[in-house]
């Protein structure tokens, strides 16, 4: 009897999701510095997104698109009521890869927290191979809360008397 001998081959395959979503802040007084991150995003050529947010407590100042990105295609951003919006494309059949593609900054104009909701359909929403294909990701939702601006200190008076004995 002949033996049989198998080779068994164990290949590991690990997932990784495809994320977009809001990268941590930075603070700079009033003015919000919000990036967004994509996690294991593979080349793209196009980019769309729809967030919703409280337009009372913050104000688009601008979003800068990673120069990388600038260097292949155009980038474009704007405020649709209580919506910000963004834009980029390639030239050509350019494609790009950035962990940190863009990023808003906004003014903070009440103190408070806001949701950040991005607004997920293919017309809103949209990450894109060069061919226009949509690489499938999730889009994970978030809160930016703004910084508490310390008061000005309180300034301390000090009487001053006159001859007299009086406060001036």
């Amino acid at each position: 009897m002949k033996k049989l001998t198998a080779i068994l081959i164990l290949i590991s395959v690990t997932a990784y999701s495809q994320t977009v979503k809001f990268g941590q802040p930075s603070y700079q007084g009033t003015v919000v510095t919000l990036p967004v991150d994509f996690e294991n995003i593979p080349p793209f050529g196009s980019i769309s997104c729809k967030i919703w947010y409280d337009s009372d407590k913050y104000t688009l100042i601008d979003a800068v698109t990673d120069p990388t990105l600038l260097s292949i295609g155009w980038g474009m951003a704007g405020t649709d009521g209580t919506y910000l919006l963004y834009g980029w494309f390639s030239q050509g059949y350019s494609s790009a890869y950035s962990e940190h593609p863009f990023y808003f900054r906004l003014q903070q104009n009440k103190p408070g927290c806001s949701p950040l909701s991005w607004v997920v359909s293919p017309s809103d929403s949209f990450i894109g191979d060069i061919f226009s294909n949509e690489i499938p990701c999730t889009f994970e939702n978030s809160t930016l809360c703004g910084q508490k601006v310390a008061p000005l200190p309180r300034a301390h008076w000090v009487n001053k008397y006159n001859i007299l004995g009086q406060t001036y």
